[in-house]
């Protein structure tokens, strides 16, 4: 996993546009290329791929800086609290069962399969069950989770601001991980999370501090 290294300047990365102006060169190229790193964002409502750690904390800044508040990287506890539906613990946003119908997500499916000749086992896919798309789906394409929070399990990997590592023993509120190490922690799974690990499907959700 690449690392993630503070920025300077969130500006080398990030610039002002409007939504209108962003879109239309999304449209042009399909890819912004900044500083040797490509964000690609292939439909208008579909999720950014191909971010980086840096991109992710840079882009948190540029948005702190522009709107007077202050956003982040989600810690993996509080993506982990998100996710499994705050005390429930779930295993996947939608529960602990398997996949199933508008409730659940994009996901390494029958679909996915066909397309990219994966093995299908239950090692690699989730038997059975297909949920239409074999790339990135739209935001909000399957039903939210207790906290109204789409796409917590499957569409595209989401980078948290820990670094990887083992936490302390103990009993702790939101842990924070190691103080430093080789890359940054990335959770949620993707369209293919149960084939592989790619970093082309890797984006990031941000997270306010009031």
């Amino acid at each position: 996993m690449a690392a993630c290294k503070a920025l300077s300047d969130a500006s080398i990365r990030w610039s002002w546009q409007t939504k209108d102006e962003f879109i239309h060169n999304i449209r042009q190229k399909n890819c912004l290329a900044r500083q040797g790193t490509s964000i690609c964002l292939p439909r208008r409502s579909d999720p950014v791929i191909h971010a980086s750690c840096n991109d992710a904390k840079a882009y948190c800044e540029w948005l702190s800086e522009k709107s007077g508040q202050t956003y982040r990287l989600p810690t993996e506890a509080e993506w982990e609290y998100a996710a499994g539906n705050g005390a429930k613990h779930t295993k996947y946003s939608w529960g602990n069962g398997q996949p199933s119908g508008k409730k659940t997500g994009n996901l390494a499916d029958e679909t996915g399969a066909e397309a990219f000749n994966w093995n299908k086992t239950a090692d690699s896919i989730f038997l059975g069950y297909d949920d239409c798309y074999k790339s990135t789906a739209p935001v909000g394409s399957f039903l939210p989770n207790d906290f109204g929070l789409y796409d917590m399990t499957g569409n595209v990997w989401e980078w948290c601001s820990d670094w990887k590592g083992d936490y302390s023993s103990g009993i702790q509120t939101n842990p924070q991980g190691p103080s430093m190490g080789s890359g940054r922690v990335f959770r949620g799974g993707s369209r293919r999370w149960r084939a592989t690990r790619q970093y082309s499907i890797v984006g990031f959700r941000i997270a306010r501090t009031k």
